[in-house]
């Protein structure tokens, strides 16, 4: 015997969660099973986490309730949905489908792939090939309330079926419980439709208006809830909101009921109100309607007083729906619980009904790629089997045939030579072909082991020209006394004190994993500083440009970053006289500024032939660390000696003013290293030079990033700078053009 199939209607409400399951036994509908689990308290209250509430109550009804296997459909509030109805024109059924897409994006508010949507025919009858007096139902959700919706069951690993909104919901049960068989729609008078059934679903936070007779349906969605009963008594009576929801359930067992319901008398006024209105609205749109029942709904409903208020008003005689008495099965039905809160159970009667395809209404809300995936696993199993059948069918083919095939040929001569001999020989000549790929094999990972080698040695020697190519650098931008050049006198002649050169005492190397933890703010702040003051002593300093300044990008080619060297440059020089000082020259630390961290920066270097500036080669930030002056002695001529000026002849005819000019060169060495200043080298004939002569060195040591690049890195990022200043220019080129152009 087949397994009967089983369907759980859950609607999760603002306070509780409800759940009805039923099977179809062949002729009515059972109820199995039912869960009622009440909320700690209301999802709207302002205190509330919804989603901690929710997800609580569904552990425990997965808990005491097995769903595995059952088809599972939930409702949404109809506040979560849109609902439209039109009247297409008589046409051909085939095309209905279009004209209600075309329909569908008129009628729904939102761009049509930002909601979930169905429809479905309600009534017509086809006449002459025609659809005649039709209505089409639309109904439609945003596809983020729907996943906000499942998320829940999702979360809990229960796979949904369906998705409904509570007023559908709440019709599938009107057509099944209390209308029965309905008529057929082409049999129907349209002066004299038959009676409507009016249903007022009151919820927690709004309530439903269903109108119906089975051939046509009108839903209504009115935002008053039992919980504005709540809001108003404990605004009414200063009273909490549990407090107040206690006396609104056991109105009768106040001390002054009446009280109670004069402070609740505006919300009874508002929830008539709009249900007169509705009512007035669709009376207006069918003049022939007449309402034969009215059904209340909702545990709402149970509210004393309302019922009676709610007839008096609407001048109709509303009953509450408190028995289901098209579905058997005592076992739930007779239980205390249930009883207790049938009208809240509609709408799960409803999702069973439609799971067990016993509906009128089969629209569904769940999102196609829900559908789809479903189908797909429900058809594996099915294609799986299939496929293996046919692969062991094909596998058994070829088997058998390749094995007859085999014997056959095998067997086969032209008179010399047979097939079997032939596939000797192609077998030897296979295993030769392996034996030499495996060789060969061999020798391609030799090969790849001398070329790694190679690959270390060519990389330990690129490192070394890298080196060398600092160094080589490192030298050209070393200040070079003037005067050497000048006089055209061998450096090595001129005297110390205030030779305005620099000398290394030496470089030492760190290697380090990111030179980024070297350039930390406060060597930023060496680095900003000292470059500032050698601007300002430049006269290239400007305030203006300094203000617009922001911290350099992470693409900036001088900001230190990633595995490189930093090289720590000790040195010294001997510009330190008090006659600069008198005269505004600098010295010392000023000195050392515009000297050597200007050419840092600056002055272009050769290498190979081409120009580059040191940040090109990676050498960037040159940072002066620290700086003292210290008293030493150098070689010079004693102080009590006065320098002998020479007397050039005029030998071999070079002339008075070649004469002078020699002269000249030579008594301007003589006087260097008195223990002045001046730039003279070595001793005239008669004087004796002596290493006691006192002078003021200044010891620094300077550190640079260095961030190792090639040559062709090197041209690259020159290129890219050069390119980025030639930009800059014709900005401010153009700048420059468009503010004396407005001048004008």
């Amino acid at each position: 015997m087949a397994k009967q199939q089983a369907a759980w209607g859950i609607d999760i409400g603002q306070c509780a969660l409800k759940a009805l399951r039923c099977i179809w036994t062949g002729d009515s509908v059972e109820a199995t099973a039912f869960d009622y689990i009440e909320y700690p308290k209301s999802l709207s209250q302002p205190d509330a986490k919804p989603e901690e509430i929710i997800r609580e109550a569904l552990e425990q009804f997965l808990s005491r309730n097995k769903v595995r296997g059952d088809k599972v459909a939930i409702s949404v509030s109809g506040q979560a949905g849109l609902a439209r109805f039109f009247r297409p024109p008589a046409t051909e059924p085939k095309l209905l489908p279009s004209i209600v897409k075309y329909e569908a994006k008129q009628q729904i508010p939102f761009q049509i792939d930002e909601v979930v949507w169905d429809w479905q025919q309600i009534g017509g009858y086809v006449e002459d090939g025609n659809l005649t007096d039709a209505e089409v139902g639309l109904f439609a959700m945003k596809r983020d309330a729907v996943y906000r919706a499942m998320q829940p069951f999702l979360d809990a690993g229960v796979e949904v079926d369906f998705v409904q909104l509570s007023p559908i919901a709440t019709y599938n049960m009107i057509c099944y419980e209390l209308l029965g068989e309905l008529p057929d729609p082409a049999e129907v008078d349209p002066e004299n439709p038959p009676p409507y059934t009016l249903v007022i679903s009151i919820g927690t936070e709004s309530t439903d208006v269903v109108v119906t007779n089975g051939i046509r349906l009108w839903l209504r969605n009115i935002a008053i809830g039992g919980n504005h009963f709540t809001k108003q008594l404990s605004r009414e009576l200063k009273l909490t909101h549990a407090k107040a929801e206690h006396l609104k359930l056991n109105a009768r067992q106040a001390e002054d009921p009446r009280a109670l319901f004069q402070a609740m008398r505006p919300v009874f006024a508002d929830i008539s109100d709009e249900l007169s209105r509705s009512l007035n609205y669709f009376r207006s749109i069918d003049r022939n309607a007449d309402f034969e029942r009215t059904f209340l709904l909702g545990n709402a409903s149970k509210l004393p007083g309302l019922r009676q208020y709610l007839e008096q008003q609407l001048e109709l005689k509303i009953q509450r729906l408190e028995t289901f008495d098209k579905v058997s099965g005592q076992d739930v039905l007779g239980q205390k619980a249930f009883l207790q809160n049938v009208p809240a159970f509609a709408p799960c009667y409803g999702l069973c009904v439609q799971s067990l395809d016993r509906s009128e209404l089969t629209t569904n809300l769940l999102p196609q790629e829900f559908v789809i995936e479903k189908i797909v696993r429900s058809k594996k199993p099915w294609l799986l089997g299939t496929v293996a059948m046919v692969l062991m069918g094909l596998t058994v083919q070829h088997a058998a045939g390749s094995w007859f095939e085999y014997k056959t040929s095998e067997k086969y001569s032209d008179g010399s030579t047979t097939w079997g001999s032939s596939i000797s020989k192609a077998k030897s000549v296979r295993q030769r072909s392996t034996a030499a790929k495996t060789e060969d094999d061999s020798l391609k990972q030799e090969l790849e082991y001398v070329n790694s080698l190679g690959d270390d040695l060519v990389s330990a020697s690129t490192a070394r020209t890298q080196m060398l190519t600092v160094l080589s650098a490192i030298s050209q931008i070393l200040p070079r006394d003037p005067r050497s050049e000048e006089l055209q006198v061998d450096p090595m002649s001129l005297g110390f004190i205030d030779r305005e050169e620099i000398f290394l005492d030496g470089i030492q190397q760190t290697l380090m994993d990111d030179l980024s933890t070297w350039y930390t703010d406060e060597v930023k702040k060496l680095f900003e500083d000292d470059k500032r003051r050698m601007e300002k002593l430049l006269g290239t300093f400007s305030a203006d440009a300094k203000a617009g300044e922001t911290t350099a990008a992470k693409d900036d080619p001088t900001l230190p970053k990633g595995p490189g060297w930093l090289l720590s440059i000790n040195g010294h020089h001997y510009v330190m006289s008090d006659q600069r000082e008198i005269d505004g020259e600098p010295t010392g630390y000023e000195f050392l500024r515009i000297s050597l961290l200007k050419d840092f920066l600056e002055k272009p270097v050769t290498i190979n032939g081409q120009e580059f500036l040191m940040q090109d080669l990676g050498l960037v930030k040159p940072t002066i660390i620290s700086g003292s002056p210290v008293e030493t002695l150098v070689p010079g001529v004693k102080e009590d000696e006065e320098p002998v000026e020479e007397e050039v002849e005029d030998e071999g005819g070079m002339g008075d003013e070649m004469a002078d000019r020699m002269k000249q060169m030579r008594n301007y060495m003589n006087r260097g290293n008195s223990g002045g200043g001046g730039a003279a080298g070595g001793a005239s004939q008669g004087v004796d030079l002596t290493d006691g002569v006192p002078a003021e060195r200044f010891n620094f040591s300077m550190d640079v990033a260095w961030m190792p690049l090639s040559f062709e890195e090197a041209v690259e990022r020159r290129d890219a700078r050069l390119a980025a200043e030639a930009e800059a220019a014709e900005k401010a080129a153009a700048a420059a053009a468009a503010a004396e152009q407005k001048e004008q």
